[in-house]
């Protein structure tokens, strides 16, 4: 927030979507809500966050990662490469490490 004067210029982080100068004694809670609301700036954010480039850059990442994440995945769960499978996991887990079945 900046300062202005005696106000607070007060931004939206997302997009810039809004300017609005608010007086020092007013708080977010007697905002109006149709002016200002919590689900937009977090579906703005989550949008923000999430949206990707038309880029190759980004699909090369995404399937390098792939490549090397679903072995270790295929092992644990499907016992494939090597792997103990579903059952010799969660035992490992459960009666070698402790961890709950639930979280395991």
């Amino acid at each position: 927030m900046k300062r202005v004067g005696s106000l607070f210029h007060i931004t939206c982080l997302v997009n810039n979507c809004y300017h609005k100068e608010i007086p020092m004694s007013t708080t977010t809670a007697t905002l109006n809500p149709l002016e200002f609301s919590w689900s937009q700036a977090i579906s703005r954010t989550l949008r923000r966050v999430l949206a990707t480039d038309a880029d190759a850059t980004g699909l090369i990442l995404r399937l390098a990662l792939g490549v090397m994440i679903f072995p270790h995945g295929a092992q644990k769960l499907l016992g494939w490469f090597g792997g103990y499978g579903f059952t010799g996991t969660m035992a490992f887990f459960t009666e070698n490490m402790g961890i709950p079945a639930v979280f395991a």
